[in-house]
Formats: C-alpha cells, structure tokens, sequence
C-alpha cells in the first residue's frame, strides 16, 4: 500500500525531527555543565593561589622570626605583627575555602518535558480517508428502492416532502 508506506515514512520523519529537538536540548543542557565545571575550576585554581600565597607568606615570615637576634626587640614586635596579620588573613582564606568545598553539582530535569511527552498516546492521528474520485471519471449510481411516505405533521401548514436520498452500499 502506497499510502502505508509514505504514512511510515512520515512518522519516521517526524520521530527523527523529535529526536534532533532532543538532541540540541542534550547539548545546551551538557555546554551548561560544561561551564558551571570551568567555573567551579577557576574558582579552585584562584583558591589554590590564594592558599600558595598566604603559606608562601607564612613560611617567609616564620624564616625571618628565626633568623632575628634576641637583642633586637623592635624588629621583633614587627616580625610578630607581620606574622599576626598573615594568620588572621590565613585563617578568612579558610573559611572562605570551607564556603567552596560543599559545592554539588545536580541535575534536575524539567518536569513539563515528561508531563507533555508522557500525555501523548500517539504521535499524530492516523486516519483512513477514502480516495475521491476524480472528476473526470463518470459515476453510476443506481436506485435500488423507491418508496414514498407521509412525513407530515399535524401542526405543517403546507406540504413537504423529501426528494433524494442518497447511500452508498456496504461491501
């Protein structure tokens, strides 16, 4: 059947059209995540750089408390407000770390999606029309039972009657 076949392959390019809307949604979908990462990657490299610097800092003014003589107490108190200062800045870059760390990435599917693709039974309806003759061609038709009856009511005023009916046989 000619008609079967190009109603088959309708469907199947329809169902590719479907499909290549599903797929350009993966994608958008996927290149979001795929950016949250980079994100999320430069906010840890940026860390690990703050975390460099602060113990590079620490580790310089540790070197010079160990390095001062006990007579020279100015240096001394300056060296320990420089080292107090490196903690304290240490520790906000700890806590700001601590903020990063419980950072999850989830995937929550849009809902109307499933609902409006699950609501459907079919893909598109599928009818059968009978082909109309062509006009060209000539139809015979063929009375095969004549009958007149009284269709008048007791409230008509005037006579009615119906002139044709037209049916077609069942096979």
């Amino acid at each position: 059947m000619d008609s079967y076949d190009k109603a088959y392959a309708e469907i199947k390019v329809f169902r590719q059209k479907i499909n290549d809307i599903l797929d350009k949604l993966e994608r958008s979908t996927i290149y979001s995540m795929d950016t949250l990462l980079q994100t999320m990657k430069q906010y840890l490299q940026s860390d690990t750089d703050k975390c460099s610097k602060a113990t590079n800092g620490l580790k310089k003014i540790s070197d010079a408390i160990n390095n001062i003589k006990n007579d020279q107490n100015d240096v001394t108190f300056i060296a320990h407000q420089r080292a107090s200062e490196m903690v304290s800045h240490a520790d906000s870059i700890l806590k700001e770390l601590t903020v990063h760390r419980s950072t999850v990435v989830t995937f929550k599917s849009n809902p109307s999606i499933d609902e409006t693709l699950s609501g459907f039974r079919c893909l598109r309806d599928i009818k059968c029309d009978e082909k109309q003759p062509d006009k060209n061609k000539t139809t015979i038709l063929e009375c095969s039972n004549k009958s007149l009856h009284d269709i008048r009511i007791a409230s008509d005023r005037s006579s009615c009657d119906i002139r044709g009916i037209c049916g077609q046989k069942s096979l």
